[in-house]
């Protein structure tokens, strides 16, 4: 934990190519979280429509056990964002992120 699902109307060929290695570092450290712990998984050319406009646009949901509250949320949304305009050029107001913060049994792993 924590799983991060990125879903982007973005073609492939513009997302960096070492983008997932470099996000997933900067969310170990900005949740302070172990990055042997992270899973990320990217979906780009998605069919995204936001506020009626199908403009290049990035949805980030975070999962992940007891990280999110209403204090630490926008801080964390300020560095995602600021990390994802710097390698993506997408403008702040077209990345959009939801933070899901659960209890410990709500997750598993096989062993």
């Amino acid at each position: 934990m924590p799983i991060v699902q990125v879903t982007t109307s973005l073609n492939k060929g513009l997302i960096p190519t070492d983008f997932a290695k470099k996000f997933s570092a900067f969310l170990a450290e900005t949740l302070d979280k172990p990055i042997e712990k992270i899973t990320l998984v990217i979906t780009c050319d998605a069919l995204v429509c936001n506020a009626g406009d199908e403009s290049p646009f990035m949805l980030i949901s975070i999962i992940s056990i007891a990280r999110f509250n209403e204090k630490d949320n926008p801080g964390y949304t300020d560095k995602i964002t600021t990390f994802v305009k710097e390698e993506t050029k997408l403008p702040g107001n077209k990345v959009q992120i939801v933070y899901t913060d659960l209890q410990p049994h709500m997750a598993g792993k096989g062993k």
